[in-house]
């Protein structure tokens, strides 16, 4: 049986008490030593394949910048590309964690570790060809989290389209609200959400929540209209 580490993080801790990886290795060092054969590997195969082709390699390690950063990346210099190298290493490091939770969990992946690892490599080439890269930086004059919902409703197939933060929590008649809302409007619907305050660090958002007032105009609204309230008023009088 594994043995807890005292500095592994929860997730790791999860997967260690599972057991040992199939290689014999605890997972934490599975983990450690996979991400780096991985990310080691396959930056060497781009230095060796785009070099050839005139490529040098900051500027490789800025394009998995751009990535992040867009254009502006391959005008940071060592920075840049530090930045994508480390990009580079998180990467790999997320593609070995995501077969060693599957293969703690489906022991059949280890197996036959020459084919299942074909596979699995061939679909990690699909996705961050046809999935991560061109979602990765936005076209001019788009924001991240614009252009990912504009990817998000381009390959969606539903009538209705519901756009969430990660951190939002539905009331249980909020579908329906919504859906009512819809349909005596027949447009887009936009809905400004409560804000839950647990800690009381959050109170800093307020903030932003009132950039966001001020962006659409309601205090002005609102303080014009107790304004022209009283020049009524004044006017009866």
């Amino acid at each position: 049986m594994a043995q807890l580490s005292r500095d592994s993080s929860p997730g790791l801790r999860q997967l260690s008490s599972i057991g040992r990886a199939r290689t014999g290795l605890p997972v934490p060092q599975a983990l450690l030593y996979g991400a780096l054969a991985v990310g080691t590997l396959d930056i060497l195969d781009a230095f060796i394949f785009f070099g050839l082709r005139g490529a040098r390699p900051i500027r490789i390690l800025q394009s998995i910048a751009a990535g992040l950063l867009g254009r502006e990346a391959f005008n940071g210099g060592g920075g840049t590309a530090a930045l994508g190298l480390a990009l580079h290493f998180f990467i790999a490091f997320i593609i070995v964690l995501v077969f060693v939770t599957a293969s703690q969990r489906m022991p059949a992946l280890t197996r036959q570790p020459v084919l299942v690892g074909l596979i699995y490599g061939i679909a990690v080439y699909l996705v961050m060809t046809f999935v991560v890269v061109p979602a990765s930086a936005p076209p001019p004059g788009w924001t991240g989290k614009a252009w990912a919902c504009h990817l998000g409703a381009r390959a969606s197939r539903g009538d209705l389209l519901l756009f969430l933060d990660a951190d939002t929590v539905l009331a249980p008649d909020a579908l329906q609200g919504l859906l009512e809302l819809h349909d005596r409007h027949r447009g887009l619907v936009s809905v400004q959400p409560f804000h839950t305050v647990v800690r009381p660090y959050e109170q800093l958002s307020s903030y932003f929540n009132m950039v966001s007032l001020l962006a659409v105009g309601i205090p002005f609204v609102f303080f014009a209209g107790r304004a022209l309230s009283r020049v009524i008023r004044s006017i009866k009088r």
